[in-house]
């Protein structure tokens, strides 16, 4: 790690470093320090959503920095479907944190970075800071609400969602921190005495109740497809889909219904295909990163076949769409061409990471160990010596060889029972709080963090050795089982307490099956 840090900050000729070795848990500890030493943003580049998942969890152990995940779509190219409001809010909450926070860690899925976004300059324009002891004015802030994509409902109860009673106002945004503070995917309600915000509170909407108060919040948009206010701009954009409907032969009554929904402020599903109608110009996420970014590719060969096959079902669903003559912008105004994209990502340092070698690039190698022999040790004598014995004894020959060893336990109770057992083996142990960021408080004893790794890796080379409990032992209890405890007799049970299928006593109904909680229409409302 310490050659491949040396390099980048010596200068990399052509942008692209080429590594080999790092595995996916090793690769967020050298993210953490990379931004640490560097002092420079940082965007890892993952195959899929599964691998940029785990990769935020386990960059979570290693830094303290903000860390944020810029998700893919969840719908195919070209469908009639529009994603789910939690995704397209974590999206928008992404984009202005990254644009804001030169600090930070993103964590990108590769197809995401195919697809065209509004231009950068919207969340600037649109985001409406509220702060405890202001006067805001009640009427211009539902306007505002409304023009960013809130929709104006009887209970908020999902993101991008709003309801006003007298003076409280509802409003579900996307999850977004202040500086100092901990970002909670929660509703917001503003207290308002007259003209002046009282309080903000977070809180439940099933309950009802206050979580936390804070004193300052950002309300970003919910949607980067924005409607124009101005009746004018809505009959251009719905005549400018006319001539294109005309021109490309689409079908007359989808056409006809799209070209409706235009002039009505009518969001209708799919309405993300037609993003370049509602903007002048189009912006990427690469677009909102500072210029001093540092990339890293994580296992480029899986993440090019990923890009292909995400290029191939776009290919495959826009010609379906021609054939049957429904509306559809080419892909080449809503995604980024190959030769684009590889354009902007050249515009940063990148650092490539390959399973393999190439013989036709310099490769920096690094030697990363991962622990499956361990494992199937562990599994082979697991009857005869006992759960941990494998583990003690290779810790044991480690410490002897100067090396030096750390366990990540699931929970905070694994860590104690855990402590407790490998003190019991011979082994001194100490507990260490998250983040994990100064290798150098490795000494003699094995820390023990308290939360996991997705894999365990070693260092050879640094003397250090990450151990992942999920990964040895799956969900296997290390300590004495506590008995599940039950609600006493009579005790009112909260709906998050309860999962669907189990038995209910409730006070008026009697004995009953929990199915979930569905939204229901009662008196029109």
């Amino acid at each position: 790690m310490d050659q491949l840090l040396t390099h980048i900050k010596q200068g990399v000729p052509g942008n692209i470093v080429h590594a080999s070795g790092l595995r996916p848990p090793a690769l967020a500890l050298f993210a953490a320090r990379c931004i640490e030493e560097l002092g420079r943003p940082l965007v890892l580049i993952a195959p899929n959503e599964d691998i940029a998942a785990t990769m935020e969890r386990d960059l979570h152990i290693f830094s303290k920095r903000p860390i944020f995940n810029f998700p893919s779509y969840d719908i195919p190219p070209y469908t009639p479907l529009s994603p789910d409001p939690h995704t397209v809010a974590a999206r928008l909450s992404t984009l202005y944190q990254m644009a804001a926070d030169i600090n930070s860690i993103t964590v990108i899925a590769a197809d995401a970075l195919l697809r065209r976004i509004a231009p950068v300059t919207l969340l600037d324009n649109l985001a409406e800071p509220i702060e405890a002891g202001e006067d805001i004015d009640r009427d211009d802030l539902v306007a505002k609400l409304t023009n960013s994509g809130y929709e104006h409902v009887s209970l908020v109860q999902n993101s991008g969602e709003f309801t006003v009673r007298g003076g409280i106002i509802d409003v579900f945004p996307p999850s977004f921190a202040m500086a100092g503070q901990e970002a909670i995917d929660a509703p917001l309600r503003l207290d308002l005495f007259g003209d002046t915000v009282e309080s903000i509170r977070y809180f439940d909407p099933i309950s009802q109740r206050s979580l936390k108060e804070i004193q300052e919040t950002i309300l970003l948009p919910v949607s980067d497809i924005l409607f124009p206010q101005d009746e004018k701009a809505r009959r251009k954009m719905a005549s400018t889909f006319a001539s294109l409907a005309a021109k490309e032969g689409w079908a007359s009554e989808p056409s006809h219904k799209i070209k409706e929904y235009l002039l009505e402020k009518c969001p209708f599903p799919g309405i993300e295909f037609f993003l370049p109608l509602f903007y002048d110009s189009t912006d990427t996420v690469l677009d909102v990163l500072h210029k001093d970014s540092l990339i890293i590719e994580i296992d480029t060969l899986s993440q090019q076949q990923s890009l292909q096959l995400v290029r191939e079902r776009i290919t495959s669903n826009y010609q379906e769409a021609q054939a049957s003559h429904q509306p559809a912008l080419p892909p080449v105004q809503i995604f980024l061409a190959d030769e684009e994209l590889e354009k902007k990502l050249n515009c940063f340092t990148r650092i490539q990471v390959h399973d393999f070698i190439s013989p036709d690039q310099k490769t920096i190698t690094i030697s990363c160990g991962n622990h499956t022999l361990l494992k199937q040790d562990l599994d082979l004598r697991r009857k005869k010596d006992g759960l941990l014995s494998p583990l003690v004894e290779r810790i044991h020959s480690l410490q002897e060889l100067g090396h030096r060893a750390v366990i990540t336990c699931r929970s905070m109770r694994h860590l104690r029972n855990l402590h407790e057992i490998l003190s019991h083996h011979g082994l001194e142990v100490q507990d260490q709080e998250l983040p994990f960021t100064d290798l150098a408080a490795i000494g003699d004893q094995v820390l023990l963090l308290p939360e996991p790794l997705s894999q365990g890796f070693d260092l050879p080379l640094e003397k250090i050795h990450f151990f992942s409990e999920t990964e040895l032992f799956g969900e296997k209890q290390l300590g004495p089982r506590q008995r599940r405890k039950h609600p006493a007799a009579g005790e009112t049970v909260s709906f998050d307490q309860l999962a669907a299928g189990e038995l209910v006593v409730h006070a008026t109904h009697g004995i009953g099956i929990y199915q979930g909680i569905v939204n229901m229409t009662l008196g029109a409302i």
